[in-house]
């Protein structure tokens, strides 16, 4: 497997491997809900180390992420805002504020890691691998289920 070609110098494969399984793991949640679990753990932890690593480094690409992405954060605000201005407190509202959110940090994180072409081809390479991978373990799980490989009834 070409994606696993890791060197103690290319820390960014690393970084782009985990934000390309946070991203698959946060796309089919729904296909697989056992999902949601891995990715809450991977999500938290490398938001956690993130933030050790970029912290000093932290105004360079939000200058750039402020600039590239001012719309959608503008509409997360106003999101955010009628989530806490509405007379009911929905649960669809606070998903999707949650979402949005979640989705702002990815964007964030790609665009604090990949900074050259060269990692940016290893991140859609590595993403297309994953995604075939995902498509199998769904299909399987699918299967599985249709078929009742793993049932204990008579």
């Amino acid at each position: 497997m070409k994606f696993l070609d890791l060197y103690k110098e290319d820390k960014y494969k690393i970084e782009i491997i985990f934000i390309n399984l946070m991203i698959l793991l946060f796309i089919f949640r729904n296909a697989i809900p056992f999902f949601k679990y891995p990715f809450l753990v991977i999500y938290i932890g490398f938001f956690i180390y993130s933030f050790a690593i970029l912290r000093y480094k932290f105004l360079i690409p939000a200058k750039g992420f402020l600039k590239t992405f001012l719309i959608p954060i503008i509409l997360v605000f106003i999101l955010i805002i009628q989530f806490f201005l509405s007379s009911k407190l929905y649960l669809e509202v606070f998903k999707d504020v949650l979402n949005s959110i979640i989705l702002l940090t990815y964007f964030f994180l790609l665009s604090a890691i990949i900074s050259s072409k060269e990692q940016r081809k290893f991140f859609l390479s590595n993403l297309i691998n994953l995604i075939i991978l995902f498509a199998i373990v769904i299909t399987l799980g699918g299967l599985s289920s249709l078929f009742d490989v793993f049932s204990f009834s008579g």
